[in-house]
Parts: structure tokens; C-alpha cells; sequence
């Protein structure tokens, strides 16, 4: 029910009062909040299904409300679900949330990351939101990435007989 997913969210976004920037009424900025969590996080889900018009609809809000950040490395997809939790991660703030609880959502960008290939960038990502307290998404972001980061330094490592190259 992916595709369903990605449209309640983008209706909601596109039903999000534009003045409500200028209003912080706590109501409506929860929900941009969840809309903007929402949408990022179902993009991450699509990142494999072939493109359709509600596919495409979608991201087209995306690049529209949350604006990818072409900084960093990783696809433009990723990047725009990037910008999109992001927007969510500022809302929790507007909102008085506390770090553990902004972390909600800055734990999925994780999957962004595992979605490049950035195995690096996945664990580094996953230990900085640990900080903030234990999430059952970031923990298997942070084992997954771990997983690959491991063999990835095992070639390294075999490919450089006596060489240190010991990961903290």
C-alpha cells in the first residue's frame, strides 16, 4: 500500500496552510510535521517502483515544498527525502521537541544513505542519532550498515596484507 501511502501524504502537504509560517499554531505545524516525516519516508520506500503519475505527482511536491539539497554525495531522490525529513526535524524544533524526540524522524534518513550504497555514511548517521536514545529503526540501520562496512574493510584488508585498518 505503498503508492496509497504517498498520496495521503502528499494530499496533506498540499493541504498544508502556507501562513501557518507565519502563525505557529502548534496544531498545524504537527501537521506539516507528520506530513513532512511521511512523505520522506514513503519516498524512501518508492525509490524502486517504476514511476507512474502518482509516483511522480509525489515527488514533484517534494522538490516543490522540501527542495533537495544538491550538497553531499548520494542520488537526487535521496537527497530530496533528505530535505523532506529535514523539514520535519525543524518542525519537531519549532515544536519544543526535545533531541530524542526530533530524532523520530532524523532516524529514517539513515535508510536514505543504505538506499546510495553509503554504507559509511548509514553507520556514521546511525551512531550520531544514538546519542540521542535507542530506536528500533536506527539499530537495524546501524547493524545493516555495520554488516556491509565490516566486509567492505575485510576486502580492504586482504587487499592490504599487514595494513591496519581497524574501524571505531
Amino acid at each position: 500500500r505503498t503508492r496509497e501511502a504517498l498520496s495521503d501524504y502528499s494530499l496533506a502537504l498540499n493541504r498544508v496552510d502556507p501562513a501557518a509560517d507565519d502563525t505557529p499554531d502548534p496544531a498545524e505545524q504537527t501537521i506539516q510535521m507528520n506530513a513532512f516525516h511521511g512523505l520522506g519516508t514513503v519516498l524512501i520506500t518508492t525509490a524502486d517502483l517504476p514511476a507512474d503519475a502518482g509516483i511522480e505527482s509525489a515527488r514533484a511536491l517534494a522538490e516543490r515544498v522540501c527542495g533537495a539539497d544538491e550538497a553531499g554525495d548520494g542520488s537526487h531522490l535521496m537527497k530530496l527525502t533528505r530535505a523532506c525529513l529535514d523539514k520535519a526535524i525543524a518542525l519537531r524544533v519549532a515544536l519544543g521537541q526535545t533531541e530524542n524526540q526530533q530524532s523520530g524522524s532524523a532516524e529514517n534518513k539513515g535508510f536514505t544513505y543504505l538506499r546510495d550504497g553509503d554504507f559509511d555514511g548509514a553507520f556514521r548517521h546511525a551512531k550520531n542519532i544514538e546519542k540521542t536514545g535507542l530506536f528500533a529503526w536506527n539499530e537495524l540501520v546501524r547493524a545493516l550498515s555495520a554488516e556491509q562496512y565490516e566486509s567492505a574493510l575485510y576486502i580492504i584488508s586482504s587487499e592490504h596484507d599487514g595494513m591496519d585498518v581497524s574501524c571505531n
